[in-house]
């Protein structure tokens, strides 16, 4: 036994209770860092909490390691130079698809691009206008 005190069963039963529901390789994990750190007997918050930053260690890992393998490889890197000309045609492509969407023609603004207000919309705007500027004393 790694600590200096035995555990009877109705400790165990207790001890089983509260940590039934971690996955076993967090909880082994979590009691082989117990075991290696600490001289005492743990706790079970001390296991949960121990299990819960190994939790949190693994998936920061596992984050990494998906971001590092979605990452292409050195040679297959884009150039900067055709970077914005990709960013360009990526929104070309999109404004295409929400026009068509819409049925409507986007409108050309300083190389951006935006759908037209439909005449409601325009119309409420106005009214919503006129009343400010009522409010204001500007009208």
């Amino acid at each position: 036994m790694a600590f200096s005190q035995e555990a009877d069963k109705n400790k165990l039963k207790l001890y089983w209770e509260y940590l039934k529901d971690l996955p076993d390789n967090e909880a082994k994990q979590a009691v082989d860092s117990i075991i290696k750190n600490n001289q005492w007997f743990p706790k079970i918050a001390e296991i949960r909490e121990t299990a819960l930053k190994i939790k949190t260690e693994n998936k920061r890992i596992s984050e990494e390691q998906r971001i590092k393998n979605a990452l292409p490889a050195p040679d297959d890197r884009i150039p900067i130079s055709k970077l914005s000309q990709l960013a360009k045609e990526i929104g070309e492509k999109l404004s295409m698809n929400k026009s068509r969407e819409t049925n409507q023609k986007p409108i050309k603004r300083s190389g951006r691009t935006s759908p037209p207000i439909n005449p409601q919309e325009f119309e409420r705007r106005k009214s919503v206008l006129k009343q400010q500027k009522k409010e204001l004393g500007i009208a």
